[in-house]
C-alpha cells in the first residue's frame, strides 16, 4: 500500500506485511492522543506499539490513565532509559527493567500484557521487547490476584502524555494495537525474519469492545473521528482526540522503512534535535550527524533547510561517520561563507553564500566520488574525487548558538510544517522531497539500502556452553565452524583456538606465545551444526561455563595459493564473508609475500607463529603497516619496520618484513585475513574522549562480537558479544590477552545499538581522552534490517 505521497515500502519481502505510516510527537509541542472509554475489563489487556525514539534521558509516556493522586496505570519509557510499567500506583505495584533502551536509530517493538486473573505473579504482567519477554527488573511489584487497574476504567487515557500535563513523547509511533480481554504475546503482532530481526505482522484477532487500533493513515488532527489521526481502525470506533499535533506529524517514517534523522546518541547533538530528531539546534562548535551512513554503493539525496544561519556560521555537509570522535568542520564540507572544503582542504573556486529560509540540497554519488550541492534547487558546486564516502552520512556542523537546521532524507518535505510539502519522490517512488530528486538518486532509508552480502547468522555466531568432562557435541552454531575460538567464562583459562587448515585437534592460545600443541582431548571435530569436544579442562571442565566463538569459512582445509613469493601449504576462503586462513613456511627474506586468496585488501590480519615463543602478530588498516600488534600483549602498539615490511597488503598478498614472529626461516605459521563486509563485519579506529558519554561508533550493523584495544597505553583486549550480554548495558567482558575468567563491572559498560556501539564508561581500556583505539566487529544483523536494541 502507498503512503500519503504515493512511497512505496520496499524494505520486506513481496508478501511481507508492510506498515506504511507513523505519527511524530514533538514534545516541545505538547503532543497526545486521548479518549475515556466505557468501562471495561480492567484486568486482562494487552498493548502494543512500535517506536523509535527521539531524545533520550527523559520520561516519556506511552500509555496513562490518571484516576487520583498518586493512582493511576501507566507505561513509560523513564529518565534513565528503562521501561517501567506501573500498574495502579508509583510503589506497590511496579516493574522496573534493568536493560537499557537508548538507540534511536531504529525502531523498538513494545508489548505489555496483563492478566491479573493468573495465580502465579510473574504471570499476571509480561513486557516484551522486539519479540522477547523481559525476565530481570530492579523493581517487580507485581499486582494482587484479580485485581483491578486502572486501564479500562471510565476515566481519561492518554498516549504521550501524564494527564495532559507532561512526559510528552518524544519521537515515533506505529502500529498501536489494544486488546481488552485478552493477554496476548508478541506473537500475534510480530514475527522472526530471515536475518534474525523482529518484524512486524498484521493482528487478525478480536478486540474487545473498548480495543482500538491506530494505523495513523488519517492526517487531519483535534476531534476524534475517523478522519483524524487517532482514527480506531479496529471496527470499534473507538477513536481517539489529538492535541499539540498537526497534519505534518503524520510520517512515513516507519518500522518496515526505516528513514535516516540525526542521532542524538553522538556527544554532541545529545538532548539538541527535536521534531523526531530532523531538527538539530547548534551550540558552539557542535555536531550533528545521520544515523545511515551511505556505503559502498549509494547514491543519495536529502535537503535541508535553513531555519537561523547562525549569522554566517553554519556547515551543510557529509561527514565521516564511522566514529564520531573523526568527525571534523572541514569534511567534505560547505560553508555559507561560500568557501567549499573536500577532504579536510579548502577548495580554491566556488563562491555561494545561504540565509534563512534557503533549502540547501546535497546529491552523495559513492561509486563515482562525487558531492553535489545545491541552493534552492540549483547546482552550486561539484565535488569530485571524495575520497571513504561510503563511511559518510549527511549532517552538519554548527558554531554559533542560533544555528537551527531542519533536515529532509525523504520523510518531511514540510520541513516540519515551514514549507508546503510539493510531493517529490525518488526513482523508487519513495519519499517526500520538496524539490525533485536528481535522477538516479535516493531517499536514505532502509528500503533504500543494498540488500546485504551475506545474511551474518550464516557465518558467524556465538555459542555459549557448560563443560561436562565427557565428550559432548555443541551444537546451535548454524553452519560448520573453520575457526573456532574458545574461552572459558567462569574461570582462569587460556583462550583456544582450532581450524580447519591446521586440522582439529590443534591448539593455538591467543594469549600466550607457546607453540601449537596436538591433542585428541580439545577439539575433536568439527560438525554441520557445532563442534564435538574431548575432555580437555581447558574446553571442557565439568560444570564450567565457556563461550565459543565460530566462523564459517572454506568448509575443508584448502589448497595452495601461489599468488605470492611463498607459496601457502593450503589455503581456505570463505570469499563471501571475506575470511581466509592460510599456513605457510617462512623464508626470513624482507619483502617476501603471502597469497591470503581474498578478492579486497584485508583490514585485519593475525598471524600466529606455530612454533615455540612466537606470539600472534596483528596487522589492522587503521594502524597501516608500520605497527606491530601482538594480539598476546597488553601493551602499547609499537613501530616496528621489519613485522609487515612498511608495505600494505593488497587484494592478492600481504608483505612480510624478516622478523621470526611472522617470517623466520623453515618457520611454520597460519594466517587470518579478514575484510570488511557491507553489514557484515567491520574494521576500524575512533578516539577516545574520556567521559561517560563516550564515543559512538558506527558499524551498519547491530555488532553481534566487539573486540577494543587501546593502542597508545598497557590496556587489555576487551572482548564483548550478545550472547553473554543479551540487553544493554553490555559489561560481560573477557580479555583477549589474558587468562583471566569473564568480569562485569562498570569499566566495561557500552551500548550495543542498532547501527554500531557506544562506550558508556571512561576507563582507560576503552575510553581515555585522546586515545586511539582500534576494534573489530561482526554483525548480529544488517541495519537494513535491525531493530531499536
Amino acid at each position: 500500500m502507498s503512503g500519503p505521497f504515493g512511497s512505496s515500502q520496499w524494505m520486506y519481502k513481496s508478501g511481507d506485511y508492510e506498515i506504511d505510516n507513523s505519527l511524530r510527537f514533538n514534545p516541545s509541542e505538547s503532543p497526545y492522543l486521548s479518549r475515556t472509554p466505557s468501562a471495561g475489563n480492567r484486568k486482562t489487556w494487552t498493548f502494543s506499539t512500535w517506536i523509535k525514539r527521539g531524545n533520550l534521558g527523559i520520561d516519556i509516556d506511552l500509555l496513562h490513565a490518571y484516576a487520583d493522586s498518586g493512582e493511576r496505570s501507566q507505561l513509560v519509557f523513564a529518565a534513565d532509559d528503562t521501561i517501567k510499567f506501573d500498574f495502579d500506583d508509583y510503589t506497590a505495584n511496579r516493574l522496573t527493567t534493568t536493560q537499557k533502551f537508548r538507540d534511536a536509530s531504529a525502531w523498538y517493538h513494545i508489548v505489555l500484557a496483563v492478566d491479573t486473573t493468573q495465580g502465579t505473579a510473574a504471570n499476571r504482567v509480561k513486557i516484551y521487547v522486539n519479540g522477547n519477554q523481559i525476565s530481570e527488573f530492579s523493581a517487580a511489584g507485581y499486582p494482587s490476584e484479580n485485581e483491578d487497574g486502572h486501564i479500562n476504567s471510565a476515566i481519561q487515557h492518554e498516549i504521550s502524555s501524564y494527564d495532559g500535563s507532561g512526559s510528552y513523547l518524544d519521537g515515533y509511533l506505529a502500529e498501536v494495537n489494544f486488546i481488552e480481554g485478552t493477554a496476548l504475546d508478541a506473537s500475534y503482532f510480530g514475527e522472526t525474519g530471515d536475518y534474525g530481526e523482529w518484524k512486524p505482522k498484521k493482528y487478525s484477532g478480536a478486540y474487545g469492545n473498548e480495543g482500538f487500533y491506530l494505523d495513523f493513515k488519517s492526517s487531519g488532527v483535534g476531534t476524534a473521528s475517523s478522519s483524524t489521526v487517532g482514527a480506531d481502525r479496529s471496527g470499534n470506533d473507538n477513536h481517539w482526540t489529538s492535541s499539540g499535533l498537526t497534519v505534518t506529524d503524520q510520517m512515513i517514517d516507519s518500522p518496515t522503512n526505516n528513514f535516516c534523522t540525526m542521532n542524538p546518541i553522538l556527544g554532541d547533538a545529545l538532548n539538541k534535535t527535536q521534531d523526531g530528531n530532523l531538527t538539530i539546534t547548534g551550540t558552539s562548535n557542535n555536531y550533528a550527524v545521520g544515523t545511515i551512513a551511505f556505503g559502498s554503493t549509494g547514491k543519495f539525496y536529502a535537503e535541508a533547510n535553513i531555519v537561523n544561519d547562525g549569522t554566517n556560521q553554519l556547515q551543510i555537509a557529509t561527514m565521516f561517520s564511522g566514529s564520531e570522535s573523526n568527525l571534523g568542520g572541514n569534511e567534505n564540507s560547505y560553508y555559507d561563507s561560500g568557501v567549499f572544503y573536500k577532504n579536510g582542504s579548502q577548495e580554491s573556486t566556488g563562491n555561494a553564500t545561504f540565509t534563512t529560509g534557503d533549502i540547501i540540497s546535497l546529491s552523495v554519488d559513492v561509486p563515482n566520488a562525487t558531492v553535489r550541492f545545491y541552493k534552492n534547487d540549483s547546482l552550486i558546486k561539484t565535488l569530485t574525487s571524495v575520497v571513504d564516502l561510503q563511511e559518510d552520512s549527511f549532517g552538519g556542523y554548527f558554531a554559533n548558538s542560533n544555528s537551527k537546521v531542519v533536515w529532509n532524507f525523504g520523510q518531511d518535505g514540510t520541513f516540519s510544517g515551514a514549507e508546503t510539502a510539493q510531493g517529490n519522490t525518488d526513482g523508487n517512488d519513495i519519499g517526500d522531497f520538496f524539490y525533485a530528486v536528481p535522477s538516479g538518486f535516493l531517499a536514505l532509508c532502509t528500503s533504500n539500502l543494498s540488500e546485504p552480502d551475506v545474511t551474518p547468522s550464516e557465518h558467524f555466531n556465538t555459542v555459549l556452553y557448560t563443560g561436562n568432562g565427557g565428550t559432548p557435541s555443541i551444537t546451535g552454531v548454524g553452519f560448520q565452524s573453520g575457526f573456532t575460538w574458545i574461552k572459558a567464562r567462569s574461570e582462569v583459562r587460556a583462550h583456544y583456538h582450532f581450524d580447519e587448515v591446521r586440522g582439529v585437534q590443534k591448539a593455538l592460545s591467543f594469549d600466550g606465545v607457546g607453540s601449537e600443541d596436538s591433542n585428541s582431548a580439545y577439539l575433536t571435530a568439527f560438525g554441520a551444526d557445532g563442534f564435538s569436544l574431548g575432555n580437555s579442562v581447558t574446553v571442557n571442565k565439568n560444570t564450567i561455563t565457556y563461550a565459543a566463538w565460530n566462523w564459517k569459512i572454506g568448509g575443508d582445509s584448502g589448497s595452495s595459493n601461489t599468488n605470492g613469493s611463498i607459496n601457502t601449504a593450503s589455503t581456505s576462503v570463505n570469499s563471501d564473508a571475506g575470511i581466509s586462513i592460510s599456513t605457510y613456511t617462512g623464508n626470513a627474506e624482507e619483502g617476501a609475500t603471502v597469497g591470503h586468496g581474498l578478492s579486497k585488501v584485508p583490514d585485519w590480519i593475525i598471524v600466529s607463529n606455530r612454533g615455540q615463543n612466537g606470539g600472534h602478530t596483528q596487522f589492522h588498516s587503521a594502524l597501516g603497516a608500520t605497527k606491530n600488534a601482538p594480539l598476546q600483549s597488553y601493551e602499547p602498539i609499537s613501530t616496528t619496520s621489519n613485522i609487515w615490511n612498511d608495505t600494505a597488503p593488497t587484494a592478492t598478498v600481504f608483505s612480510l618484513g624478516n622478523n621470526g614472529s611472522i617470517n623466520g626461516n623453515n618457520s611454520t605459521y597460519v594466517a587470518y585475513c579478514f575484510h570488511s563486509v557491507d553489514g557484515y563485519s567491520k574494521f576500524g579506529s575512533y578516539e577516545g574522549v574520556g567521559n561517560n558519554n563516550g564515543p559512538f561508533v558506527h558499524c551498519g550493523f547491530r555488532p553481534a562480537w566487539i573486540m577494543l584495544k587501546n593502542t597508545a597505553a598497557s590496556q587489555h583486549y576487551t572482548m564483548y558479544d550478545t550472547k553473554r550480554s543479551t540487553s544493554n548495558l553490555v559489561d560481560n567482558a573477557v580479555y583477549g590477552d589474558e587468562t583471566e575468567a569473564e568480569s562485569s563491572a562498570a569499566e566495561h559498560n557500552i551500548d550495543i545499538l542498532s547501527n554500531g556501539f557506544k562506550i558508556r564508561n571512561n576507563a582507560a581500556q576503552n575510553n581515555t581522552n585522546n586515545n586511539t583505539y582500534i576494534f573489530m566487529a561482526f554483525a548480529e544483523t544488517p541495519f537494513k534490517y535491525s531493530n531499536a536494541r
